[in-house]
């Protein structure tokens, strides 16, 4: 196969992370006020391997962006940590204190029985290793601990970038490799820890992260070479979202699901080199709430905390069922665009902007020569 390279910016992708966080978002939202809808369908069922989604393309999406300066030998380890600590770093530290603070409330008005908020906690939540074995429950904002499984596979990225070198013209063999990889964790995690890979979060979420994250790499060689018509990549990544959603619903495997998934990203992906036939899921709201999709998958949980520990507790206001899921989905909507106008962009901009290298330069001008 050919090589093809993939345009810079892939909006298919970007819009794709607002429905994965939408599927987690879902699936929390039903936990709590809707329990019935969760047997109903798996789309309810199944809403938390939109987790899975992120993790493959979180692999796909960094492999795509620095494995040509790896190539040439211009990876900057340090500068790299430092510009993802600046996309998720000041989120996730922002939403660690609101969840303090609102948990704080709910237990302070009776409303938990026991105060959720120790420092011990706290300290490996803002270190982001609570996805490592260090803890032993959720606690404070429960997304996060896929945040702290990130961050592991963005200190281990330097050896994913040389695994993906090192298979760069058998694209095919990594693909197989690395899902042979995550079905050889599931049955790990299964032996020993009693439940599926993908079932893990707080307890050894990096477990999880590790082989999809691996097959993200996999799927970004295998795009670089894969060439079709534009119109044969649309109706495969419409043949991949509608064999995703119906693998969900009738609650097929996990890892069944995820390779759906992962035709899905590979497809899109594909498809976004070309720009002549419409492209639906490039659609600028699509885009724009991708954009938007980390906020909202780490403020998701606060609403919910809000509602159940503190507004309904003091107001009396107690919504259920899917007045109390679309109402708090609008809220977290809502929530996460402020936050992401108002923090994650600014900070982030402002970070990326102050690399290590710079520091160094700046510490060191005879470095320059």
């Amino acid at each position: 196969m050919k090589s093809s390279p993939l345009p810079s910016n892939l909006p298919e992708l970007t819009a794709l992370r607002f429905f994965a966080a939408a599927l987690v978002m879902a699936y929390h939202y039903a936990l709590v006020w809707s329990p019935s809808a969760l047997d109903a369908t798996g789309l309810l069922g199944k809403g938390s391997l939109g987790v899975d989604f992120f993790f493959v393309l979180s692999g796909f999406i960094l492999t795509h962006v620095y494995l040509a300066a790896r190539e040439a030998g211009q990876f900057r380890y340090g500068d790299f940590l430092w510009a993802r600590l600046a996309r998720i770093y000041p989120l996730h530290f922002v939403t660690t204190l609101i969840a303090v603070v609102i948990l704080s409330i709910g237990y302070k008005i009776g409303a938990l029985a026991d105060d959720p908020v120790y420092l011990d906690f706290v300290v490996k939540t803002l270190a982001m290793v609570h996805a490592w074995g260090t803890v032993d429950h959720f606690g404070l904002n429960a997304p996060s601990w896929s945040i702290s499984a990130e961050w592991a596979a963005y200190l281990a990225f330097p050896a994913f970038l040389a695994v993906t070198l090192a298979f760069r013209n058998r694209p095919i063999v990594f693909v197989a490799l690395s899902f042979a990889l995550l079905a050889g964790a599931d049955l790990f995690a299964r032996a020993t820890l009693g439940k599926g890979v993908t079932e893990l979060s707080f307890d050894f979420g990096v477990l999880r992260i590790a082989p999809e994250f691996l097959l993200g790499c996999a799927l970004y060689l295998l795009a670089q070479r894969l060439t079709m018509p534009a119109a044969m990549a649309g109706l495969a990544t419409v043949g991949a979202i509608v064999t995703t959603i119906i693998l969900m619903h009738v609650r097929a495997p996990d890892l069944a699901i995820v390779a759906a998934m992962a035709a899905l990203i590979l497809f899109a992906a594909v498809r976004a080199r070309s720009a002549a036939a419409p492209r639906a899921l490039a659609h600028p709201a699509l885009v724009y709430l991708g954009e938007i999709s980390y906020a909202i998958y780490l403020t998701h949980r606060l609403v919910e905390y809000a509602l159940v520990t503190v507004v309904g507790p003091l107001t009396g206001f107690a919504p259920s069922g899917v007045t109390a899921m679309l109402l708090s989905a609008v809220i977290s909507i809502a929530a996460a665009a402020a936050l992401h106008h108002a923090l994650e962009r600014p900070v982030r901009s402002w970070m990326r902007a102050l690399p290590p290298s710079r520091w160094l330069l700046r510490a060191a001008p005879a470095a320059r020569d």
